[in-house]
This record gives structure tokens, C-alpha cells and sequence, in this order.
């Protein structure tokens, strides 16, 4: 039953704010446990890759992005154990044009499972700022990564079958930089094998 709540609510969501031609929609299910548990891995595993990445590129804490909080908007998976999932993040921004000084930035990360781990494989280069809501954030998300402005060579959008072969998952920015990371950390080796 859970997992064709899932399942209705995944079609739901794709036939209202998707391009993606009928044919081509993903249908991939997982059960909701399953969905539940990743979403927390990924979360966990962004969480530190931030703070990881603070500590590396910005020696002083003016300069850190402060992050409050991470949401797992939309997790997507497709075929060989791989997964988009778009994520929305509150960080503390002095010029944010609220009075909670917070703004909103949305993003797309792709990965793989491995038995039960999420392994981090990339942060796509599309990412959507607002400094007045979350929803303006999410929009942007949405309209970059499921209604065909996605900017990459073959032009996917991430709930369409075809992405998971597409060239984006061999021009991968954290794979890319992987050593230097390792070599600055070790502790990001747990977190990105």
C-alpha cells in the first residue's frame, strides 16, 4: 500500500510540473522506508560535505556558508542503483530581503546506492537562489531540472529515462576533485568512496 501511495504521489507531482514526454517518464518505485531512509543519508552526507568544504576553501567565518538547513525536495531513481534528488537549502545571508536575514538555494545532486549507502557523486553546475522564500528557490529547481531547461549536451530532464545514460555522469565535479579533498581530509573518504 505504501508503495503505491508512493507511486501515485510520484505521478502526481511529474504530470503536473514535468516535460517529460509520456514514454520517456521514469516509473522507477522504491518503498517509502526505502525513500526515507536515502533522503536522511543524503541530507547527512550534504550536511558534512559543506562543512568539509568550509573548512577547505574559506579560512575565515565571514566567508563560511551557514548552513541551516537541508531538504530533500524531490529524489528520483533511475537504473544501475543511481539517483537525482533536488535539494533545497536555508543558509544565513546578511542581505537576504527577509527579516530572518535566510535565503533559499536550490540544487540537484546525482549519485549511486551501494547496498544500503548513498555515495555522492555530483552537484550539478544548475543551482537557484532566492532571498525571499523557499518556494521561488524550488520553482527555479523544478523549471531547470523536470521542464526541459536543464543545460547539459543531451538535454534530459533528471525524471526521464534516457538521463541515466546521458554524458552528466561522466563529467562529475566532485570526482573530478576527489583527490584534492582526500588529500585535505581524510574524513571525506566515508563519505565519498
Amino acid at each position: 500500500m505504501k508503495i503505491l501511495k508512493l507511486l501515485m504521489i510520484s505521478l502526481l507531482l511529474f504530470s503536473c510540473s514535468t516535460t517529460t514526454k509520456k514514454k520517456h517518464t521514469n516509473n522507477f518505485v522504491v518503498s517509502s522506508e526505502n525513500y526515507r531512509n536515502d533522503t536522511i543519508q543524503i541530507k547527512n552526507k550534504l550536511l558534512e560535505f559543506y562543512k568539509l568544504k568550509n573548512k577547505i576553501y574559506y579560512d575565515k567565518p565571514n566567508y563560511q556558508r551557514k548552513i541551516l538547513n537541508i531538504k530533500v525536495d524531490t529524489l528520483i531513481y533511475g537504473k544501475d542503483n543511481k539517483f537525482a534528488s533536488l535539494i533545497l537549502i536555508d543558509e544565513v545571508n546578511k542581505y537576504a530581503k527577509n527579516d530572518k536575514h535566510i535565503s533559499y538555494a536550490g540544487e540537484c545532486v546525482i549519485g549511486k546506492k551501494k547496498n544500503d549507502t548513498i555515495i555522492l557523486i555530483n552537484i550539478l553546475t544548475l543551482k537557484t537562489f532566492s532571498s525571499k522564500n523557499r518556494s521561488l528557490a524550488k520553482k527555479g529547481l523544478v523549471n531547470n531540472y523536470l521542464k526541459g531547461k536543464l543545460n547539459i549536451k543531451e538535454n534530459y530532464n533528471i525524471n526521464d529515462v534516457r538521463f541515466w545514460d546521458s554524458k552528466v555522469w561522466q563529467d562529475s565535479l566532485i570526482i573530478k576533485t576527489k583527490q584534492f579533498y582526500l588529500k585535505q581530509n581524510d574524513s571525506l573518504s566515508k563519505t565519498y568512496p
